[in-house]
């Protein structure tokens, strides 16, 4: 549904709201990346953020190590710091779907922060999504889900117009 709608009806609308010297240059979303931190580093605490993210986008999750050493936030070298899924082609748009027609509607508020290319977002309640409320006894005290569009351009009045388009800023 949504990936039509993108590919059809949203491209128009920003060619002919903005000028553009090259079709390729319409905003796009490049990538959806889903992450959740990882505050313990035990086993037993990695494997349910990996199994909620394998739930949620069908997709294998990775694991990103701390390089170093992180005096600040007390994390050792080599132990895994959080485990996210990147999104992209089809499966981001599927999952975009997934976010507006069947997560907004039940949110009660959400902020955005948006850097550069990047709009950030977090959901409190992992739940929301139907995969992992069948799971739940499985799957218990999931933290935060931190959730960034990623787009091919810094133009902020453009990703802006996008958020509009498809109403996502009143999450």
């Amino acid at each position: 549904l949504l990936l039509g709608y993108y590919t059809i009806f949203l491209k128009e609308d920003f060619v002919t709201k903005f000028l553009y010297k090259n079709y390729l240059e319409v905003l796009s979303l490049k990538k959806i990346t889903l992450r959740f931190n990882i505050t313990q580093t035990s086993l037993k605490s990695v494997l349910p953020l990996l199994t909620a993210l394998f739930l949620i986008t069908d997709q294998k999750p990775s694991l990103k190590r701390q390089n170093r050493l992180y005096i600040q936030l007390k994390i050792k070298g080599g132990l895994p710091i959080n485990c996210k899924v990147d999104l992209r082609n089809n499966e981001k748009l599927r999952f975009l779907e997934k976010l507006i027609f069947l997560i907004k509607p039940v949110l009660k508020n959400c902020t955005f922060e948006t850097k550069k290319n990047v709009v950030n977002f977090s959901l409190e309640n992992a739940y929301l999504f139907k995969q992992l409320e069948k799971s739940y006894e499985h799957l218990q005290e999931l933290p935060t889900l931190h959730l960034s569009l990623v787009f091919n351009t810094e133009d902020e009045i453009q990703i802006n117009f996008f958020k509009d388009l498809i109403k996502l800023d009143t999450l």
